[in-house]
């Protein structure tokens, strides 16, 4: 899907948002698993301790793509570690050890199908 660009000094709006945005996701992965909520997410896969996988309903259309997300607490890491156009892999640890969160938030940008 073609997205306009932005000016210097425009303002985002909804629709400016909604044309890039492919999905997100808010995953319990310690009391779950599960998804608390989302928008275009088929489904979650619990991979690992601390690793998990988003399913993208609709996928990515293209090579241009924004991935990114938070955990619950300042104490705790999210990182990618896989990407493609139809999901993506995310770990969350502490001091480099892996280990299952709640209240992870992922959100991801880019061209959809």
């Amino acid at each position: 899907m073609p997205y306009e660009s932005f000016t210097a000094g425009e303002k985002l709006t909804a629709a400016k948002l909604n044309e890039r945005l492919v999905g997100w996701c808010k995953y319990n992965q310690l009391t779950g698993p599960g998804i608390a909520d989302s928008y275009n997410v088929d489904s979650v896969d619990d991979d690992a301790t601390g690793q998990f996988t988003v399913n993208w309903t609709t996928p990515f259309a293209g090579a241009s793509q924004y991935v990114a997300g938070g955990v619950a607490t300042n104490t705790r890491t999210l990182s990618v570690l896989t990407f493609a156009a139809d999901s993506t892999q995310f770990r969350t640890d502490y001091d480099l050890t892996d280990q299952d969160r709640d209240g992870t938030a992922v959100h991801a940008l880019g061209d959809r199908t």
